[in-house]
């Protein structure tokens, strides 16, 4: 017999919210039959669903090279490190709360539609 799952069930078997499930369907990972004006999953298609998609071996255990970087590599990276550094460190910190900010931004853009 055909085992038909709802979307609360299979959410409880993955351990994942009922929203979750249905943007899966909706997105085509995990197929889904209309019952009515039911959704239902099938017991077959939820195990599929939940099969690996990639092996659980590190990429140097399947054998992909693993590139180490160059010194140029290096030394970029640590020059832009060096120039974010120096920068954050020009900044003075703001007399201002993230939550003042964010509420002069709406203030501004609600004049800018007001007017």
């Amino acid at each position: 017999m055909l085992e038909l799952l709802t979307v609360s069930e299979a959410a409880r078997i993955l351990d994942l919210h009922e929203i979750t499930i249905r943007r899966h369907i909706k997105e085509g990972r995990l197929r889904a039959v209309k019952v009515g004006r039911r959704i239902r999953i099938r017991r077959q298609d939820l195990e599929e669903f939940m099969e690996p998609v990639c092996s659980e071996q590190p990429a140097f255990k399947i054998g992909l090279p693993l590139r180490q970087p160059s010194k140029e590599d290096l030394d970029r990276r640590k020059a832009l490190v060096q120039r974010i550094l120096k920068r954050r460190a020009g900044m003075a910190p703001t007399e201002i709360t993230t939550a003042e900010l964010v509420k002069e931004g709406r203030r501004e853009r609600e004049a800018r539609y007001v007017s």
